[in-house]
């Protein structure tokens, strides 16, 4: 079964969170106050949205089998 994971670029991301607004799931949130999102999988509905809504390239959705 494929297994899906996100990888983020922190150089790329200019923090305007619309992947966290969008995340319905609410798999993306900021624990840290470096201000970059992070993963949850359990709570991800690996709908790859927030690859697509990302302008600046910082998330990529990776499967593996």
């Amino acid at each position: 079964m494929p297994v899906m994971t996100l990888e983020f670029d922190n150089r790329k991301c200019v923090q305007c969170y619309e992947c966290m607004d969008l995340c319905t799931g609410g798999a993306l949130n900021i624990p840290f106050a470096d201000g970059y999102p992070i993963w949850d999988k359990s709570k991800c509905q690996k709908c790859e949205s927030c690859e697509n809504i990302c302008t600046e390239g910082a998330i990529k959705c990776r499967w593996t089998l």
